[in-house]
């Protein structure tokens, strides 16, 4: 079955193993033999269409807030750049133009989850 660790939004697979030594003790291992408890993991439902996206969001010194896939890094100019994808958040700042003031031209990228999904 498919899990996303919590720390990390990793997404694994995994098969679930019961501790004979412990009543109730369920434990589950990837496919690298590493045990993850159950409060670790977010079980995905395969017929879910929700969506995580987890990167790096980092602010342009215009103020526009970008997230990255992998870590950016400042380019010649005013903005950030990263050799994969990003997304652009600027409906998302105008709405809220105080989101996330914590992450500033200065500042480091700041690693975040993003998860989407249709309301029911």
């Amino acid at each position: 079955m498919k899990a996303r660790i919590k720390s990390t939004s990793q997404i694994i697979d995994v098969e679930t193993i019961y501790d004979e030594n412990s009543i109730g003790n369920v434990h589950f291992l990837d496919i690298n033999n590493n045990k993850y408890f159950l409060q670790e993991l977010d079980f995905i439902d395969p017929d879910s269409e929700e969506e995580t996206i987890t990167g790096w969001m980092a602010r342009d010194e215009n103020g526009d807030i970008n997230i990255f896939d992998s870590v950016p890094h400042k380019v010649v100019g005013d903005f950030w750049m990263n050799q994969g994808c990003y997304y652009l958040m600027k409906d998302l700042q105008y709405e809220n133009p105080n989101i996330f003031s914590s992450v500033t031209w200065e500042s480091d990228p700041l690693q975040v989850r993003i998860t989407i999904a249709p309301i029911k």
